[in-house]
């Protein structure tokens, strides 16, 4: 995630590395609180990840920022 240089992938290895901690939650199938406390991380984790995804979309529309030097630079000047 640190070495992508574009917003897509950045977006893309951050929801890889999620899907990890929903296993690692839900993992003791016989316990039911596990297996609630997991459902409930994978709904707010679509929730979450949809809105996130939607406002990142807008983003890029309004800006077109591709990569993250270009996101610097809008971010630098738009200040002074």
């Amino acid at each position: 995630m640190a070495a992508s240089a574009e917003l897509l992938m950045a977006y893309i290895s951050l929801e890889l590395l999620s899907f990890g901690l929903y296993v690692l939650v839900a993992f003791d199938r016989y316990n039911k609180e596990s297996n609630e406390a997991g459902l409930k991380l994978i709904l707010l984790g679509a929730f979450s990840s949809q809105s996130f995804y939607s406002e990142l979309v807008k983003f890029m529309v309004c800006l077109e920022p591709q990569c993250f030097q270009e996101l610097r630079k809008v971010y630098v000047y738009s200040f002074f």
